[in-house]
């Protein structure tokens, strides 16, 4: 009676870990089933995915291949450019007119001499020399500008100490020279500072056009403010004794001409010369380049 006791009880226990283990069977195969219903649904987003991206891919291909056609926007975007340049240069020429700069061949042996300083500014200065060749690094020697040329009927060298100028009916306009040269380089500053407009490009060393007293200045800090040191493109009598006053002048006409080699330089061209002999040479040389992209 024992013995078939524990048979039935063996047998219900096998029956019991059988049951158990079916349903752990059981279990595994949905899992397994669901994992793979998943998979199949990621796969078909990521076919779905594919395929858009092949469709946006070719859209994008057909949407380059005609912005880079004839009529496409980068053609439209080019002869826009295009003409925006020939109108800058336009407006360039136009001040060639406007304030007559032009430009005859120099006499034979009539060019000055050419300073050996380095490109640095000719003449004294006290401080404000030794603080431009402290801060400027030395320039590459330069070519003598090969003709003289003129704004306004003027130049940047004086004449004489007087100039008489006709008015009709017996009258005469009788100027000084050196106010002739500041009133030449008062046209310059004005012509530069409408050149940084038109190029859009913005001068290292800014001008204040005022006719015959116009300055440039050079920035600083001061006391961690901004500040600028001004030049004067002018002299008058009692500056004209003064050593004081031809260096800050010569000053003054050396930022000039940083600004109009700055200029050239954006234009793809090369400044000439040094010192007040360069200075509308250079300037003659840019208001007449020939539309150069920037």
């Amino acid at each position: 009676v024992q013995a078939r006791a524990e048979a039935a009880l063996r047998k219900e226990q096998a029956v019991q870990e059988r049951r158990e283990l079916e349903q752990a069977i059981e279990r595994e195969a949905g899992a397994l089933a669901a994992r793979c219903r998943r998979y199949l649904e990621s796969n078909s987003s990521l076919s779905g995915a594919l395929q858009s991206l092949g469709a946006l891919r070719a859209d994008l291909d057909a949407h380059l291949h005609e912005a880079e056609g004839p009529g496409g926007d980068a053609a439209q975007l080019g002869a826009a450019q295009g003409e925006l340049e020939d109108r800058r240069w336009a407006l360039v020429r136009s001040l060639a007119a406007v304030f007559e700069v032009v430009s005859a061949p120099c006499p034979e042996g009539g060019e000055r001499p050419l300073a050996a300083n380095g490109g640095g500014p000719p003449g004294g200065g006290g401080e404000e020399r030794g603080r431009r060749d402290a801060s400027t690094p030395p320039a590459s020697p330069l070519k003598a500008p090969r003709a003289r040329a003129t704004i306004a009927g003027l130049g940047l060298e004086p004449r004489g100490p007087h100039m008489e100028l006709p008015l009709g009916r017996g009258r005469i306009l009788r100027l000084d020279g050196h106010e002739l040269v500041g009133t030449a380089l008062g046209y310059a500053a004005q012509v530069l500072q409408l050149l940084s407009q038109y190029l859009d490009v913005p001068l290292r060393y800014p001008v204040r056009p005022l006719c015959s007293r116009s300055v440039v200045c050079e920035p600083a800090l001061a006391e961690g403010d901004y500040a600028e040191i001004r030049f004067p493109l002018f002299t008058d009598h009692s500056q004209v004794k003064q050593e004081r006053g031809r260096g800050r002048l010569d000053i003054g006409i050396f930022l000039l001409n940083k600004d109009v080699e700055q200029l050239l330089n954006a234009a793809g061209l090369e400044a000439e010369g040094i010192g007040r002999a360069a200075t509308l040479p250079n300037l003659h040389k840019l208001v007449h380049a020939k539309g150069v992209p920037l």
